[in-house]
C-alpha cells in the first residue's frame, strides 16, 4: 500500500473469517452488532466521511501513514492525535456519532479521562529521576501521560476505522472487544425509567438499544412493579393498583355528606338508596377515613423536602 493512499471502500472481509471461525460463538445480540458494524462500514456517506477525517490529519502531519495495517503504528498515530489535536479529533467523532446515530459507548470512548489523572502522577515521576532537576511543564507531562495511559487502552472501533481501515484485523486482534453487548445493553436487563415534563407530565421508558419487540414486553412486564414505584415517587400515583377506582362517585358522596356533617343514619339510608347494599356506622367511617389516607399521597413532595432540610441542617 502507498503512503497515505485511501480506499474506497472500509475492509470488513475479516469479520466474515471470524464469523465462520468455530472456536467462536456469538449470541444474538453480538450478531446485531456485528450487523450494525458492516452495515454502516459499507454506507458511501460513512466512507467519504471517514476519508475527510484521514485527509485532515494527513494534510497537517505528512509524514503519518493512514491508513495502515500495522496496529503498534495505529496507537502511535493516536497517542499524537491526542497529544496534537485532540479537540479536533474528539469533534470529528462526535458529529459522526450524531451524523449515523451511533451508540458512543459502542464506538468511540473519550480516552482523555485516562490520560488527565496521569499528569500530576506524570510530573512527579519525573521529578524522582536525577535529571529531572529542571522544572517539568504541563505540556511535557500531558504528552508523556498520553503515552503511557493509553498504551494500555486499546484502540476504540472507531479508531480501528479512521486508522486502519478495518473494524476488526485478524492476527492482531483475537477478538473484537468493541463487540460487547453491555455497550447497548443494561445489567439485569432493567428498563430505564425517567419523568419528562416540559409540556404537560410524562413518563418516559428506555429500552436496551437492540431490544425485540417481545423483549420489551417481557422487560415491562418483569419491571412494571419498579414502574410503579417509580411512579408513586415522582407523582401522586399509588404503586399498587387502585381497586377503587370503580367506587369513587360513592366514596364522593359520603365523603361530602360527612364533612357536611350529616348524621350517620341519613348517610346510610342515602347510600343505601343510590347504590344498594348495606351501609354501617364502621363502613361509612372506613370510606371517609380511606379517602383521608388517600389524600396524603401529595404530601410526599413536602416530607421529602423535610427530609432535605434537616440533612442540610
Amino acid at each position: 500500500m502507498q503512503k497515505n493512499s485511501q480506499n474506497n471502500y472500509i475492509d470488513i472481509g475479516n469479520l466474515s473469517v471470524l464469523l465462520n471461525d468455530k472456536q467462536w460463538s456469538f449470541d444474538k445480540d453480538q450478531m446485531q452488532i456485528f450487523e450494525e458494524v458492516v452495515f454502516l462500514c459499507i454506507n458511501d456517506n460513512f466512507i467519504k466521511d471517514v476519508q475527510k477525517i484521514r485527509n485532515y490529519f494527513i494534510e497537517k502531519y505528512p509524514k503519518i501513514n493512514i491508513p495502515t495495517k500495522n496496529t503498534p503504528q495505529a496507537e502511535n498515530i493516536i497517542c499524537l492525535i491526542y497529544a496534537k489535536d485532540y479537540k479536533k479529533y474528539k469533534d470529528f467523532i462526535e458529529e459522526m456519532l450524531k451524523k449515523y446515530k451511533l451508540i458512543p459507548g459502542l464506538y468511540w470512548e473519550d480516552k482523555i479521562e485516562f490520560v488527565e489523572w496521569g499528569i500530576d502522577n506524570e510530573i512527579e515521576r519525573a521529578k524522582e529521576y536525577e535529571y529531572a532537576r529542571r522544572e517539568i511543564n504541563k505540556s511535557y507531562a500531558m504528552a508523556e501521560a498520553i503515552e503511557r495511559s493509553l498504551q494500555f487502552c486499546p484502540l476504540n472501533l472507531m479508531d480501528n476505522i479512521v486508522l486502519r481501515n478495518t473494524p476488526f484485523l485478524a492476527g492482531d486482534d483475537s477478538y473484537p472487544l468493541w463487540n460487547n453487548p453491555r455497550f447497548t445493553r443494561k445489567p439485569n436487563e432493567n428498563i430505564l425509567v425517567s419523568l419528562e415534563s416540559k409540556y404537560g407530565v410524562r413518563i418516559n421508558i428506555g429500552f436496551p438499544a437492540y431490544s425485540s419487540l417481545s423483549e420489551m414486553v417481557n422487560l415491562l412486564k418483569n419491571n412494571y412493579k419498579k414502574i410503579q414505584e417509580f411512579r408513586a415517587e415522582v407523582l401522586p400515583i399509588p404503586a399498587k393498583k387502585d381497586y377503587r377506582k370503580s367506587e369513587l362517585k360513592k366514596s364522593i358522596d359520603t365523603y361530602m355528606m360527612y364533612v357536611r356533617e350529616w348524621k350517620i343514619e341519613k348517610i346510610a339510608i342515602e347510600l343505601d338508596k343510590k347504590y344498594g347494599g348495606e351501609h354501617t356506622y364502621e363502613s361509612i367511617n372506613k370510606i371517609v377515613e380511606r379517602m383521608k389516607k388517600d389524600s396524603e399521597r401529595f404530601n410526599k413532595s413536602e416530607k421529602k423536602q423535610e427530609r432535605q432540610d434537616t440533612a442540610i441542617f
